[in-house]
This record gives C-alpha cells, structure tokens and sequence, in this order.
C-alpha cells in the first residue's frame, strides 16, 4: 500500500507519513537536503544583497533553474533578461531578505509586473518569486514553489488531516497557514524534512 493509500484509509498520522517520507527517501544523507541547508546558510550569512560582492548568489536565487531548494525548468528569466533585470533583482532580494512578510511579497509582485510591463522582463515568474521566499524563510514557506502543486498537496493534507485551514489567499498566506498547522500538529519535524515531504507528496 502506497503512502497515499494508507493516508486515505486513516493508517497515518501527518506526523508518521512525515517520518515515512523521510525514511523513504533518506533526507538526512540526500544531496537536495544538503544543498538546501547549505544554500540557506549562505543567504543568512550574507549582510546585504545590494553589494556585487552578494551577484552569485542572487544569480543562484532568480536565474539558475535547480539552485538547491526548488528546481524550475521553464520558468527562469534568460541570461540576457536576468543581467538586464541584476539592479531590480539586487533591490527585491534585499526588501526580502529584511522582511519576508506579505508587503513585501506584493511589493516584489507589483515590481515585476513593472519590469515585464517595460519590457525588462518577458513574462511573469512567479514561482521564482516564490522560490526565493521560500530560501529566505524555510520554517514558513515550503519549497513547493508553484502555486498549482503547492494547493494540490496543501488541500489533500488539510482534508485527509482535517486541519481546518482556509487556504485562501495567495501562495505565501497559504504556505504560513499550512507551516503553522504542521508544525502544531506535529512540533518536533524539522521544518526542511517537511518541505520535502510535501514536494515529494505532491509527486
């Protein structure tokens, strides 16, 4: 019986189908949970991101399609995009890096918007927006970066576990409110092992 099955028919508790992710697929020794501990590290350590010195990162957190805590395959800015975009990029990752809260989500969302409205970008890439909440505050936000995906498993955990939430709103209202009730329910899982099992559930 798959993880899934046993959920449906009540066998697992959220916590134990945490644990059994885990275990499954062996985070503690995975290269993705050491290169996401480590990438997030880098970020905390970094005094500010308006400083050329801070550019390889920013370049891991907007450009690179697999950068250690989610990977996107089609929707990353090109080079071209990115190196014209690198004053924006460096101003929205520092608003994100000081707070990482709903302002300024809108904020980098209405920015973008700008930049593709004239034409420094070509699209809208929300879920790399997504993606570099999701480096800056791994305890709130799960790395679960496409809207789609991330409801997808958030309405299967909050019916199947009867948690109540609303999950309205955008993507990181509805990745605090599904972190909180996790981490009520189940205190003690590390708060990586989590993103990942709800990355994995999703698969």
């Amino acid at each position: 019986m798959d993880l899934v099955d046993s959920v449906e028919k009540n066998k697992l508790t959220l916590s134990e189908l945490i644990d059994s992710l885990t275990e499954d697929k062996n985070y503690a020794n995975s290269n993705w949970n050491q290169r996401y501990r480590e990438f997030t590290t880098l970020l905390r350590n970094a005094s500010t991101f308006t400083d050329p010195e801070t550019d390889d990162l920013i370049k891991r957190l907007w450009y690179e399609r697999g950068n250690g805590i989610a990977s996107i395959r089609q929707g990353v800015p090109s080079l071209e995009e990115y190196q014209q975009s690198l004053p924006l990029l460096r101003e929205l990752t520092e608003r994100i890096r000081q707070q990482p809260d709903e302002a300024t989500y809108q904020y980098v969302g209405d920015a973008l918007k700008q930049a593709k409205d004239t034409g420094l970008l070509k699209r809208m890439y929300w879920s790399v927006r997504n993606r570099v909440f999701a480096a800056f505050s791994p305890e709130t936000c799960t790395s679960t970066v496409d809207e789609n995906a991330f409801t997808k498993a958030a309405d299967f955990l909050n019916k199947e576990f009867h948690l109540g939430l609303a999950l309205t709103g955008n993507w990181l209202q509805k990745n605090h409110e599904l972190k909180q009730a996790i981490h009520a329910t189940a205190p003690n899982a590390d708060p990586y092992f989590v993103n990942m099992a709800i990355w994995h559930l999703y698969e």
